[in-house]
């Protein structure tokens, strides 16, 4: 089921991981008729950001490709604005996205957990939506933007650890964007720093 939140110039809907299904009926009908932006937010593991100035919507879908997660059949590459100097390219079902298209027209534009306005001069931002985590690590502008499958609290310390021998992350700031997910009680234990936005 999407989450649906509505704040004074848009709404935010969250599509159930990996942006599968999506149902009208979930949303009210001042909503699909109203005129407000309509932010979709998809947490999906297709999902790469690149720099604004490098991007080339006519080649979403290649650079999907070239990252290792190529659009299978039935799906679409699609493109968030620009936000901080990166976009962010996922993948998603064709069917859903004309449906989307269909019930809100040109309100609507994507959007991914991996690309949010949380930043740091130097750490990692943490999210953690179902069985995905979205990483970014800051120092002195972004080093790394991935998402990963995180199924247990243990894939989620396994996963730090990994990226700590290459990026050093553990006596940084950790920032935890939206929902916990059990992610404060475990980043509090291994970081310096840990807090929830």
């Amino acid at each position: 089921m999407s989450r649906v939140e509505i704040y004074n110039d848009r709404v935010s809907i969250q599509l159930p991981l990996g942006g599968h299904s999506f149902s009208a009926d979930d949303i009210s009908a001042d909503v699909i008729g109203g005129t407000q932006f309509v932010e979709i937010i998809l947490p999906s593991r297709q999902t790469m950001l690149v720099p604004e100035q490098e991007f080339d919507a006519n080649v979403a879908g290649a650079l999907l490709s070239a990252a290792g997660m190529p659009c299978r059949d039935g799906q679409c590459a699609v493109y968030t604005r620009p936000l901080c100097g990166m976009v962010g390219i996922m993948a998603v079902e064709d069917s859903l996205h004309k449906m989307l298209r269909g019930v809100f027209g040109e309100r609507m534009y994507y959007s991914t957990p991996l690309l949010s306005a949380a930043t740091l001069a130097r750490g990692v931002v943490l999210q953690r939506i179902d069985d995905l985590l979205f990483v970014r690590i800051y120092d002195d502008g972004l080093q790394m933007a991935e998402v990963m499958t995180a199924a247990n609290d243990a894939d989620v310390v396994y996963l730090l650890s990994t990226i700590d021998r290459e990026y050093h992350i553990y006596n940084t700031e950790c920032r935890i964007v939206g929902q916990s997910g059990g992610l404060i009680e475990i980043c509090k234990t291994i970081f310096k720093h840990a807090s929830c936005e």
